[in-house]
């Protein structure tokens, strides 16, 4: 099954609208965050317990969505070279320099488009972990609630970092997931 001209136009559109997407959750999950910080830090007494929490709110849907993004941009690149034969540019181009590497990175991952947009995420949660400690660690009376709140902050920050940076590996390097999608559109007649 080939693709029409129309059809391929309509889904690199849809790749462009997903990288749009990614990089405004990006802007949106840091700058919002960072605010989050300093509400929670100008907050009085006890209240001011929940300041670790605030950027976590907003990261984690942010990084979630993000990642969706990423899946789903690799899923219709996937679907292009499957389909659309001879009409491909950098989808193809893409997947060669992949084969040519390897599946191996010759950079850090970090230095990736894709990963960057996903560290940002990353940091501006470890940043706002790092000032709330900081804040709680200054406090004059440290609470059981407020170290338990950093606590499980941390924690929650922890794993979501782990598995950012390890769908993030895997979407980067190599090329498990992009056969994967392969043999799935294979099976598609």
């Amino acid at each position: 099954m080939a693709l029409s001209q129309d059809e391929i136009s309509a889904l690199r559109e849809e790749l462009v609208r997903y990288l749009d997407q990614i990089l405004d959750l990006t802007k949106f999950g840091v700058t919002s965050s960072m605010a989050a910080i300093t509400v929670g830090l100008a907050l009085e007494g006890e209240a001011r317990i929940i300041t670790p929490l605030l950027p976590i709110l907003i990261l984690v849907p942010s990084l979630s969505f993000v990642m969706i993004a990423r899946r789903s941009t690799l899923r219709i690149a996937t679907y292009l070279r499957h389909y659309a034969g001879e009409n491909l540019h950098w989808e193809q181009r893409l997947r060669e320099l992949r084969q040519k590497g390897g599946g191996q990175r010759q950079h850090p991952v970090w230095v990736s488009y894709h990963f960057g947009t996903t560290g940002m995420l990353l940091l501006a949660g470890w940043a706002g972990l790092l000032i709330s400690g900081l804040a709680l660690a200054s406090a004059e009376q440290i609470s059981f609630a407020g170290v338990g709140i950093f606590a499980a902050s941390l924690l929650v920050w922890l794993f979501f970092t782990v598995s950012a940076w390890r769908l993030s590996k895997r979407l980067d390097t190599g090329q498990e997931f992009e056969n994967e999608l392969g043999e799935l559109w294979k099976q598609i007649p």
